[in-house]
């Protein structure tokens, strides 16, 4: 297996943010939220968008569709 040292920091950085909130989830987005407010950058949040769809090109269909 490769080292991959980007991941590792990553994960690093992760685990300790993590140790820092006692792993509570709700508290680590309110910093993040709090950070954005103070930073006074516009962020965007974008509504998600539909999956697309999968043509399942193996079925054929027993009836026709209307």
């Amino acid at each position: 297996m490769s080292v991959d040292s980007i991941n590792d920091e990553i994960r690093a950085t992760r685990r300790k943010l993590a140790a820092q909130f006692n792993n509570d989830l709700t508290a680590i987005i309110a910093d993040i939220r709090s950070r954005e407010k103070i930073d006074g950058r516009k962020y965007v949040t974008r509504s998600p968008r539909p999956a697309p769809q999968k043509s399942d090109e193996t079925t054929i269909p027993s009836e026709p569709r209307p």
